[in-house]
């Protein structure tokens, strides 16, 4: 097994990641080369759409691996419950989420934090979507 010098963590647009700054300067500086990157998860996610969350695992032989994860829970949210956007006050209620949209949410967020218990992440999603003007 291979020992990892650092896990970089990134948000990037399904089949369109550029050496532009953030990524290329972060790649760089772990000696990383931008384009093997960028090749690599561009093809993997051809077929996805939107934004995606991804770990970057960069090894001391100057290696990489990396994971692609599902949508931002923020993105999520805005997804299942179709709006535009959060409100930009947590204190402003925009929406009122249903169980069942929640349970959808949560569902797709358990298969990023496995080892997770339960009552955090809920705890972690309901606290994004306050943070937007949506509600239980």
């Amino acid at each position: 097994m291979k020992e990892i010098l650092k896990i970089i963590k990134v948000q990037l647009q399904a089949g369109k990641a550029t050496a532009a700054p953030p990524l290329g300067p972060m790649l760089t500086n772990c000696q990383i080369t931008p384009n093997n990157f960028i090749k690599d998860f561009n093809e993997k996610t051809s077929k996805l759409t939107g934004l995606l969350s991804v770990k970057i695992f960069v090894f001391t032989d100057k290696t990489f691996d990396f994971v692609v994860l599902s949508k931002p829970i923020s993105r999520l949210i805005l997804d299942t419950l179709n709006l535009k956007s959060g409100s930009g006050s947590s204190k402003r209620i925009i929406h009122k989420m249903s169980e069942e949209e929640f349970s959808k949410i949560f569902i797709e967020k358990k298969k990023d934090f496995p080892y997770l218990d339960d009552l955090s992440l809920k705890k972690m999603i309901l606290g994004t979507a306050k943070n937007m003007g949506i509600i239980l």
